[in-house]
């Protein structure tokens, strides 16, 4: 179930002239109200972004919803933000669906990722393999309902690849409305879990200079102030950066020694954090951790290598702050 504090989104809704959120009925703590999936376009060809999680009830509801959006309305291409399995559980029922033309297939896209990295083995490992792949690049642009006569006609999809969240995931800026799918980059409420925060940061800067108007998020509610939240997401990852450099130069943990993830999160956010939601942040700490280390600002005690699949012994490590003006 979606936190009781979130707003209500209807399972269908127009957002704009070329956009309709769909959502994938998966609502949890980590899904919120569940993914948004999104039909774009303004013509009969729509594109749909992400897939929800293979959820029963999805697929009629896509189904439905494309059928109430225009009797000739059919779906020519998949794009998959990245990795996850509720941005793409949904793909292989689409694919055996009514939806799928087998004269003209739906095409399939996602930005791709090295065979031996973790995030295709956790995560893409269970991925169809009789569904064919094909690589979304970095800047490759979509364009639907092309008309000579005028522009107004037009939707122009450009693909950014945004990693940080994930390595292979993408956000999609749409020409006309200066508006930006964000997937898991920026949510709709709340903040993200990232697995590289120096890659994630970037991508967030990428999406400060483009300056959009209007947010699509992978989960949540559209965000219409698109700076003031992007400047949100950076100004608190900052933050915390701080906060932790603060806490590791004026004082030691309770313990005596030296900081561990699992002591920097039992002193920024005491007793009061939730038992399932502390290995997520104690994780994202550690990132943190690791940014400061790649910095120069910060490193392990015993050496080793931060490695993000082994999150109980990584919470236990013990890191020193490096005072660079000493240097």
């Amino acid at each position: 179930m979606a936190p009781n504090n979130l707003p209500h989104l209807p399972d269908f809704e127009q957002l704009s002239d070329r956009v309709w959120r769909v959502m994938g009925l998966n609502p949890s703590s980590f899904c919120l109200q569940g993914t948004n999936t999104y039909l774009i376009g303004l013509g009969p060809r729509k594109i749909l972004l992400d897939s929800g999680e293979g959820e029963l009830g999805y697929l009629p509801l896509l189904q439905q919803s494309l059928k109430s959006i225009s009797p000739d309305a059919f779906i020519s291409d998949i794009l998959i933000s990245h990795c996850h399995h509720d941005h793409w559980g949904g793909v292989k029922p689409i694919l055996a669906s009514d939806l799928n033309d087998p004269i003209l297939p739906i095409r399939v896209h996602k930005y791709p990722l090295p065979l031996d990295c973790d995030d295709h083995h956790f995560h893409m490992d269970n991925f169809p393999k009789d569904i064919p792949l094909e690589d979304l690049r970095d800047h490759q642009v979509f364009y639907l309902d092309n008309d000579d006569s005028t522009d107004s006609l037009t939707t122009t999809l450009h693909v950014l690849h945004t990693p940080g969240h994930a390595g292979d995931h993408c956000c999609f800026w749409l020409e006309e409305e200066n508006s930006v799918f964000t997937a898991d980059c920026i949510l709709g409420h709340g903040s993200v879990v990232f697995n590289d925060l120096s890659a994630y940061m970037n991508s967030l800067r990428s999406l400060e200079e483009l300056a959009p108007t209007r947010l699509y998020p992978g989960h949540g509610v559209v965000v219409e102030d698109a700076m003031n939240r992007i400047r949100q997401y950076i100004r608190h990852r900052q933050e915390r950066e701080s906060q932790i450099i603060e806490l590791m130069r004026s004082q030691k943990p309770s313990h005596g020694g030296n900081w561990s993830p699992l002591d920097i999160v039992d002193s920024l956010y005491g007793p009061e954090l939730s038992t399932h939601m502390q290995p997520v942040i104690v994780q994202g700490i550690a990132l943190h951790l690791l940014k400061l280390q790649q910095d120069g600002r910060a490193k392990i005690l015993d050496g080793t290598a931060y490695d993000p699949n082994k999150l109980f012994l990584m919470m236990h490590k013990e890191w020193c702050y490096v005072d660079k003006s000493r240097l």
